[in-house]
């Protein structure tokens, strides 16, 4: 289902058929694939009857109020109200004066499904419309009327094919205000700027932000430069918002603005498009990429309120925008505003928040003493950290790490029906052939390439896996250990009294460490061994409490754990108590609960943790030692925030390479693109990688809705572009 908002005032002096517009677009709206929400932003009370009556006659049109009567009229504000009161994953703006034909909506929701819109959220569509004169507008209007012929949208969108400008059309606008998107996605992205009032520009400054989050295409040149459409030219704002428009109009898919009035004449909040327009300039010159984006817009059906204890402009803030509509109500508050913790937990009881989100609580002292006296209060505690999977991450609101009760054995050794099976074991097959991995590592060899490098025969492998030694898993969570430097003895131990006859020992410094302890009788391998590799290559891994351990899980390695892991649990690992039971699990036949194993990564990757592709900037801490600082995350999936999990899909991995889609400027290099003439009907050469079909699912439909068998791609710039390259075609 998809929201269809309509925001609007109606004029105090009745200047055109208001109502009127609204009863057709009642009649040309499906039920079955939408719903219907009005967002009345401030009409006064003389015609708020009129606004009643229509409601009570059509009582499946929501009717949200906001604005005051007084205040000027914000169209993009009015947007936002109606977003935040939608409950379908997908919406769409209609303005008043926008119409299409019911054929025309059936469309828009057909391709909105085949996109899967509702499950991803790094995916929006504009809807192309057509800008009709007085004259065209009554044209329209004739064969919209005509129940029999139903032609009215094809008039339109063949009319703006022919000639950009004409008797009937003022101009066309393929990135037009009337955006398809995701929800979720449009709470992410803030809204629109409430520095803009009336009509105008908002929706470029918005469209600004929100290609930032969801690009299709890197960015023209003169991108902030306001060119007409109608140059033909890959430059500037309009043509690059236009490439979200082409896909709904190569369908030959379109609305119209019908002609009315110009409303400035009668109300002075419209008269703001001249200053709306430098407010535009002034943001598209100064935009520096997430440091530019508005807060996120909450979840109104999120119940929650959520004390988040960071800076606003943070890197975590920055990092979180994707999940932060899915924490309800927020505020950003840095922990260090709190002195102690009895001022937090007055603070969260004053301001009726339902929780605490903080970044990895056991980061410093003062976060880990607000932390463990807000639980002891009976706070919820939300631990935000990354998890042991490629690009995963975890709000867990129940411990942290081996504390944590939410990877008890009852909540993930559970019989898996035979398709999750299926799919968990497809899965952990793509997961070790992908080779990615949390942190850099080299290429990939193969078992025998490996042992006949490390001069190791055929000798029993045992890997052990070494971590960092100021992380928090190797200060907090040592277990029977006690110390990570103990554990280091562990380790000595078990190279002094190991069968070096039938087994080697394998040890891998962590990749951000520099240095390494050296043991006797082991061997000491390349930094960049890929982990995948030495995994495979081993008959058992041994760890302190290292994310490798989910790793030997998934890849059914045998796992001895030293310390305390969240991962110890049921029968997954093997715990050692003693340096004696480390050498004696080593040397020991041990083996894997297949089924177990496979339950608890269909647990990780299914229930418990988000997902998302992570961005990182390298810098170097007060030790010399090498960190990774996180700035963004792509949430393609977000759990354990909200009682409904988000799906937002695989952000985009190939940018579409569009300067040869317009005239007017040099091609790529890689690019040898001939569009061809009426005469030759065949299909436009398309680089390396694209194909025709990806940018038009249905010619056949195209083609009859347009009734000219020519190259869409050919068709769309010969339309758009000036009378003198026209001439020339």
């Amino acid at each position: 289902m998809i929201t269809l908002i309509i925001p609007l005032r109606l004029s105090e002096n009745s200047l055109y058929d208001e109502i009127e517009r609204l009863e057709r677009i009642s009649t040309s709206v499906p039920r079955d694939q939408y719903t219907l929400i009005i967002v009345d932003f401030g009409t006064g009370e003389k015609r708020s009857l009129e606004l009643k009556r229509f409601a009570n006659k059509h009582p499946d049109f929501k009717i949200v109020r906001g604005g005051a009567v007084n205040a000027p009229f914000s169209v993009g504000e009015a947007r936002d109200i109606g977003v935040a009161a939608a409950k379908t994953p997908v919406v769409m703006f209609n303005d008043l004066d926008f119409i299409g034909e019911k054929q025309t909506y059936i469309e828009i929701a057909e391709e909105a499904k085949y996109h899967n819109l509702d499950k991803k959220g790094y995916t929006f569509m504009c809807v192309p419309t057509v800008f009709l004169t007085a004259e065209g507008s009554d044209k329209y209007l004739n064969l919209f009327n005509d129940t029999e012929k139903k032609d009215a949208c094809r008039f339109a969108h063949n009319t703006a094919l022919a000639c950009n400008k004409n008797q009937d059309i003022e101009h066309t606008a393929l990135g037009s205000s009337a955006l398809l998107v995701n929800r979720h996605l449009y709470l992410a992205s803030g809204g629109h700027d409430r520095s803009f009032t009336g009509h105008g520009a908002e929706d470029f400054e918005y469209y600004n932000r929100l290609t930032n989050l969801a690009p299709c295409a890197s960015r023209p040149p003169r991108f902030n430069e306001n060119i007409a459409f109608t140059q033909g030219k890959w430059e500037g704002f309009r043509t690059f918002y236009a490439l979200y428009g082409m896909t709904l109009w190569n369908r030959g898919i379109c609305l119209v603005h019908l002609h009315h009035p110009r409303r400035e004449h009668f109300d002075a909040s419209y008269k703001k498009s001249s200053d709306n327009f430098k407010i535009l300039k002034n943001r598209l010159t100064n935009f520096n990429g997430l440091e530019s984006h508005l807060p996120p817009i909450p979840d109104s059906h999120v119940t929650e309120k959520t004390l988040i204890m960071t800076k606003p402009d943070s890197r975590a803030a920055k990092s979180l925008r994707m999940a932060i509509p899915s924490m309800g109500e927020y505020e950003f508050i840095d922990e260090n505003s709190f002195v102690d913790p009895e001022r937090l937990i007055q603070f969260v009881k004053n301001k009726n928040f339902s929780r605490i989100l903080l970044l990895n609580p056991y980061g410093n002292k003062h976060r880990l003493n607000l932390y463990t006296k807000a639980r002891e209060a009976g706070i919820t505690c939300i631990a935000f950290d990354r998890g042991a999977l490629n690009d995963s991450w975890f709000f867990d609101n129940d411990g942290f790490l081996g504390s944590s009760s939410n990877y008890d054995e009852d909540k993930w050794n559970n019989p898996l029906s035979e398709a999750d099976q299926h799919s968990i074991s497809k899965w952990i097959d793509c997961y070790k052939s992908s080779g990615n991995t949390l942190e850099r590592n080299g290429g990939r060899k193969s078992t025998e390439e490996w042992r006949r490098e490390l001069g190791i025969g055929n000798k029993k492998a045992i890997l052990i896996a070494l971590q960092r030694p100021g992380d928090t898993a190797t200060r907090f969570f040592c277990g029977p250990t006690g110390t990570y430097q103990n554990f280091m003895t562990w380790l000595e131990h078990l190279c002094l009294n190991i069968d070096t006859d039938e087994y080697v020992l394998l040890i891998k410094k962590h990749p951000l460490e520099s240095d390494c302890t050296s043991f006797k009788n082991a061997v000491h391998l390349p930094p960049d061994a890929h982990i995948h590799d030495m995994i495979e290559l081993s008959d058992k891994v041994v760890a302190l409490n290292s994310g490798v351990g989910v790793l030997s899980i998934l890849m059914k390695k045998p796992i001895v754990v030293c310390g305390d892991a969240f991962y110890c649990k049921g029968s997954l690992s093997y715990q050692a108590d003693s340096k004696e039971t480390l050498v004696e699990l080593a040397g020991a036949e041990l083996t894997v609960d297949s089924t177990q194993s496979e339950r608890f990564i269909h647990y990780l990757k299914n229930s418990f943790y988000s997902f998302g592709k992570s961005f990182y900037h390298d810098s170097v801490d007060a030790s010399g030692a090498t960190i990774r600082l996180c700035y963004k995350i792509q949430f393609s999936s977000i759990r354990q925030l909200s009682p409904e999990s988000v799906t937002l899909g695989e952000p985009p991995r190939w940018i579409i390479p569009t300067s040869f889609l317009f005239r007017g400027t040099s091609l790529p290099t890689d690019v040898n693109l001939k569009l061809k003439t009426k005469k030759d009907q065949a299909k436009p050469k398309t680089p390396s990688g694209i194909t025709f079909e990806l940018l038009i699912r249905d010619p056949g439909r195209f083609i009859y809705r347009v009734s000219r068998k020519v190259p869409v791609m050919r068709q769309f710039v010969n339309s758009f572009a000036p009378a003198p390259d026209k001439a020339k075609s």
